[in-house]
Formats: C-alpha cells, sequence, structure tokens
C-alpha cells in the first residue's frame, strides 16, 4: 500500500512529531485528549546572544582576523593597531594580548 493510500490519522510517528512540535492534544480512538508528554507550547529556538556576548564575540572574530592578516607572533600592539584600522574597535592592547592567548588556546569545554 503505498503512503498516499494509507488514511488520515494512521501515521502516528508523523502525527505525534507535529503533536510535539506544535504542543496541540489529540484524541485518538478512545484515549481522551490530553497534554503530550515533552511538547512545547511554542517551537523553541536558542535565545539569542545578549549585546556584551556579540561585543565579545566581535572583539575575539577581529583579534583572530589580524593575528591571520599579520602573524600568529605578531606584538600586542601591533595586533590593537591592525584591529582598530580594520574594524574600527579600539581594544586595549592588554585584551588584545589576553584574547589572542585564548584563540591560540583553542575552545574549552563547556560546562552545564
Amino acid at each position: 500500500m503505498a503512503d498516499n493510500d494509507v488514511p488520515v490519522g494512521t501515521r502516528p510517528a508523523q502525527e505525534r512529531g507535529e503533536r510535539i512540535e506544535t504542543g496541540r492534544a489529540l484524541a485518538r480512538g478512545d484515549r481522551p485528549a490530553g497534554p503530550i508528554a515533552g511538547a512545547n507550547t511554542q517551537p523553541g529556538r536558542p535565545a539569542p546572544p545578549n549585546a556584551e556576548e556579540r561585543y565579545e564575540a566581535e572583539k575575539t572574530r577581529a583579534v583572530g582576523e589580524a593575528m591571520a592578516f599579520l602573524d600568529d607572533d605578531a606584538t600586542p600592539d601591533l595586533l590593537a593597531r591592525r584591529v582598530k584600522a580594520a574594524s574600527g574597535l579600539d581594544i586595549p592592547v592588554w585584551e588584545v594580548e589576553g584574547i589572542r592567548a585564548r584563540i591560540r588556546r583553542g575552545p574549552t569545554p563547556r560546562e552545564g
């Protein structure tokens, strides 16, 4: 029997997926309608980063691009001047050095 020949309401996996996404409760057979375990009232999206996180990410990206443009071993002062010229961000030399150290270390595992 082809998929198109199956009567509506007999595709439990598809129906369950739709109910979980929408949070709707559907009555089936002799079961009463009720909330679905694991259903969201609204399909969720990850929370957008706040302004401070976006700014930190922008500074990290700018320092990384400056390191790629100049050299990985360029002085923090030279990197800070390149960041200012390329992106307009005025990052203090001590912060550029810290960002460069984090970039060199690589990503750390998230706790949570």
